[in-house]
């Protein structure tokens, strides 16, 4: 007799359209490891695995546990081995010269990145590639989507900009050290988002990462106000201290104009077309934004997002006659 929970993950792969082999492969696990989940999702797991199990199956966190009930897939205990990337990790990023980012914090942009490389990587072929399915990518403003079109190779270079930054990152740089071009900082500034997004059910996986904000190098502790707890309103409030040291420490100050809620994404495609996001860093559009003050796209994309649709008519200032 099928239990219910096997039932629920065949299910699923069934309507992904995959066979328990070709999940196996997606998952990056053995078919045997793949066909044990399958008949008991219950048991202790590595948090790759479990990782590796939602990419196959194209669901988020919230959205397997929600088909498996009551039967919750099990973070496994790591070994000693497994856990020994641990203590260089906390060092490593306890010593950084940014007071807003913990040890945890950086673990968890650092796996949003690869695992979004791996995911994109892993469905480039399929028939249905679908880019706003895929943590990271999900982030950024259809219209992105639709400027790139079929261009397969565009979104393997995506994917090669993401394993830099995770090569960068197990460095301890963070991204004013490590972009090369503006993939990289909307990359980074999207892998931000989806680890706030995925932060209260990913961080199990990492038992005995600190979550302690570092001391800077010139001896000052970390900002006032936290506490070395792990508190709800304490990571909260970490993130958003880190979100806004963030934009100071963006090579590209338009990296935001990505995500949609900006609506500044066709004004910066115009400028900055898809197809030059891998060259070499410029200061082109910062000049641009600075050189001229009545220029209405830097304007606009210097200003807040609008509240609602507006159409926007640009009429030129007058001099005046004070001016010298």
């Amino acid at each position: 007799m099928v239990n219910e929970s096997e039932t629920a993950i065949t299910a699923r792969r069934n309507e992904v359209g995959i066979t328990q082999a070709e999940a196996a492969a997606k998952a990056g696990i053995s078919l045997a490891t793949w066909r044990r989940f399958e008949q008991s999702p219950g048991l202790g797991y590595r948090a790759d695995t479990i990782r590796g199990v939602e990419r196959a199956l194209k669901l988020t966190r919230k959205e397997l546990t929600n088909r498996l009930g009551e039967e919750q897939p099990a973070i496994a205990v790591q070994t000693e081995k497994e856990k020994a990337w641990i203590a260089p990790w906390n060092e490593l990023w306890g010593a950084t010269n940014c007071p807003s980012i913990s040890p945890l914090m950086a673990c968890a942009i650092e796996a949003a990145l690869d695992s979004g490389r791996d995911m994109l990587e892993s469905a480039l072929d399929d028939r249905n590639f679908d880019p706003e399915e895929w943590p990271v990518l999900a982030e950024f403003d259809s219209r992105i989507f639709i400027e790139v079109g079929e261009n397969k190779p565009w979104y393997r270079a995506l994917a090669k900009r993401m394993q830099h930054l995770v090569d960068a990152m197990g460095k301890g740089q963070l991204i004013d050290e490590s972009c090369e071009c503006f993939a990289d900082a909307a990359l980074f500034g999207a892998a931000v988002r989806d680890a706030i997004a995925t932060w209260d059910d990913d961080t199990e996986a990492w038992a005995g990462v600190s979550n302690v904000l570092p001391i800077e190098n010139d001896g000052v502790e970390s900002p006032a106000g936290f506490d070395d707890g792990d508190d709800d309103d304490d990571d909260a409030d970490r993130w958003d201290l880190f979100v806004g040291d963030l934009d100071d420490r963006m090579p590209y100050r338009e990296w935001d104009c990505v995500f949609a809620e900006y609506r500044k994404t066709r004004h910066l495609l115009n400028h900055r077309p898809v197809k030059t996001w891998f060259d070499e860093p410029d200061h082109e559009l910062e000049a641009f934004r600075d050189g001229f003050r009545r220029n209405i796209l830097a304007l606009e994309l210097m200003g807040p997002p609008p509240s609602r649709p507006e159409v926007r008519v640009w009429v030129p200032e007058e001099s005046d006659e004070n001016d010298s």
